[in-house]
């Protein structure tokens, strides 16, 4: 008794006390109290909340003005959420809005935003952040905005899909592609790199990286295909289904022919940190004086991009 007393509050001995204690030697373990099962769960935490401030255990949708909503709805946005919001592809500035309350910022995109791909891409970004504020509470990791927008958008394809990544750079008047095509888990099907002649702007090398990769799943058998593109202009021209801008218009349309003979193409948009196996693909290609393609496989160079990409996608 006199070791709980130099270690815990009185209050604190009073519980300890109350646990039972088993008949045969076993192992202590971490237990919280507030479920059956002794796991954490948010839910619990919750309610746990809602005692503690002088709120009833009912759902958020019926809080009315319990102290706690009340506190969460006018929450500022945090600086670094300010930024993730800005730098993800939704591009949304909520760095000129002053301290407006979360809830009411919500409120006021509800008015300027109805497509349905939009709000996906919202909450999946506002999820993102809660768990990277999570790891920085209770594990002090931090996750920095370009991982925690990726992660919000990165998602493996369905059963039969696969995930299509290409990426080009220019160098010494050549264009570097590289391109890797991907199952639902994640496996290598595919992976190519090329080296061409050509000195042209970004929207266009990257256009025509996404074409060799299209052309190359196709001659493999692949006909569901989800293209994954982090330039953002060559990204709304294909999922627009048209290009509005003249100087790559040709091989917009070069990509979307290509599309048609599949049986089905979803475009979309990634980070470049979630475009790494393709990069390192491209930058490959100096080593190779025409087209390479392996096949359910990846050269020695890539595989811990690939395998980096497996363990963090969702």
């Amino acid at each position: 008794m006199e070791l709980m007393e130099s270690m815990f509050t009185e209050w604190e001995i009073d519980e300890i006390i109350k646990i039972a204690l088993p008949s045969f030697p076993t192992c202590d373990t971490w237990s919280w109290g507030l479920t059956k099962h002794g796991i954490f769960s948010v839910k619990s935490a919750y309610f746990l909340g809602l005692r503690l401030w002088g709120g009833d255990e009912q759902s958020s949708s019926h809080l009315g003005n319990a102290k706690m909503w009340k506190r969460l709805c006018n929450a500022s946005i945090p600086p670094k959420a300010r930024r993730t919001w800005y730098l993800s592809p939704l591009r949304l500035d909520s760095l000129g809005v002053g301290d407006i309350p979360f809830l009411k910022w919500i409120s006021s995109l509800v008015e300027q935003f109805k497509d349905k791909d939009w709000w996906n891409i919202f909450w999946s970004i506002a999820w993102s952040i809660w768990l990277s504020r999570k790891k920085w509470c209770f594990e002090k990791k931090e996750r920095n905005i370009g991982s925690s927008i990726d992660k919000a958008l990165s998602k493996p394809p369905p059963i039969g899909t696969y995930k299509v990544n290409s990426d080009a750079a220019i160098l010494e008047g050549r264009i570097r592609i590289g391109a890797v095509m991907r199952n639902h888990v994640g496996d290598v099907m595919v992976a190519m790199c090329n080296m061409c002649p050509g000195n042209f702007i970004v929207e266009t090398t990257e256009a025509m990286a996404a074409g060799h990769a299209i052309k190359i799943a196709i001659e493999a058998g692949l006909s569901r295909l989800e293209l994954k593109i982090d330039c953002m202009a060559l990204y709304h021209a294909l999922a627009k289904r048209k290009c509005d801008m003249n100087y790559f218009i040709d091989v917009v349309c070069d990509i979307l022919i290509l599309a048609s003979s599949c049986h089905s193409v979803n475009f979309s948009h990634v980070g470049r940190k979630g475009n790494d196996v393709a990069h390192n693909l491209a930058r490959l290609s100096k080593n190779y004086s025409e087209l390479r393609v392996w096949n359910e496989e990846v050269p020695c160079d890539v595989v811990n991009s690939v395998q980096f990409d497996i363990e963090h996608s969702s």
